[in-house]
Formats: structure tokens, sequence, C-alpha cells
């Protein structure tokens, strides 16, 4: 393995934690297992890749009915076993997104804000229809 010319390895070599380090003070989104999905600044992280979040936000998003919704949650704790995808946000797509949502009410991919409770409501009933439909189709391929 090739070392970079100030003798640190390159940061794809690193396949545990430490993995996170160059995204430390930016905005990230964090999927958990079950589908929830965070955006807040990473502040720190540990060795088993718990997560701390600042100024996180909740969102669910209900792909068929074009719709999503958000609810603030400060500072928060993710525990990394239930981390399922983390990735970087680009903030400039981001910000473009918000400021064409304050002109025109609809982000830019067409997806419109609603309240979060309902939000969270239609997306859990996707997933939970997408989970039945899973399970009848190994069931069909298993011969059950």
């Amino acid at each position: 393995m090739e070392t970079r010319e100030d003798g640190l390895l390159p940061s794809q070599a690193f396949t545990t934690a430490a993995a996170l380090l160059p995204v430390i003070d930016r905005k990230v989104v964090v999927t958990l297992r079950g589908g929830r999905k965070f955006f807040g600044i990473l502040r720190s992280f540990d060795q088993f890749a718990n997560l701390v979040l600042q100024d996180t936000y909740e969102k669910y998003f209900a792909v068929p009915e074009k719709v999503y919704g958000e609810e603030y949650r400060g500072t928060y704790i993710i525990r990394g076993e239930n981390v399922e995808l983390m990735g970087e946000v680009n903030l400039d797509e981001d910000l473009a997104a918000l400021d064409y949502e304050e002109k025109h009410g609809v982000t830019v991919n067409g997806y419109k804000k609603v309240e979060f409770a309902e939000a969270k409501k239609l997306a859990l009933k996707t997933l939970q229809k997408e989970a039945k439909d899973i399970k009848a189709k190994n069931e069909l391929l298993m011969g059950i």
C-alpha cells in the first residue's frame, strides 16, 4: 500500500470508524435501520461509529405521494450499530433547494412539505407494503 508525501495512508485505506475523519464538521445524512433519516452536522464519533450530530432534522420521505416532513431534533446521538448508510450533503445543492422552496413552495425534486406526522405515517405505510411484497416474493420463490 502506498503512502502519501506526508507519510499518511490514503483515506480509502481506512475501513473503520477512522474513515469518518474527513466529514467531521460537515453536513451529513444518516439513514438508520428501519428507514429513519437524519440530516445534521457531524461533530463527533467513537470507535463504534456512534455519532453526535448537531442541528439535526429527522425527515421522512413518502415517495409515491411525493411529500416529505421534517422535525428539528437539535443535538442528537446515534448508536453506531443502527447506522445503515451515511454520506456528506452537497451544500451547494442543499442551499439551492432551500432557496427554490422558499420562492415556489415546492422543492427542486417535486416533493411538497407536509406535517411531520403525516409524512411519517405515509412513509411507514409504504415501507410496510414493500416488506409485505418482498415476503410474498420470497415465499413464492421458496415454494411455501
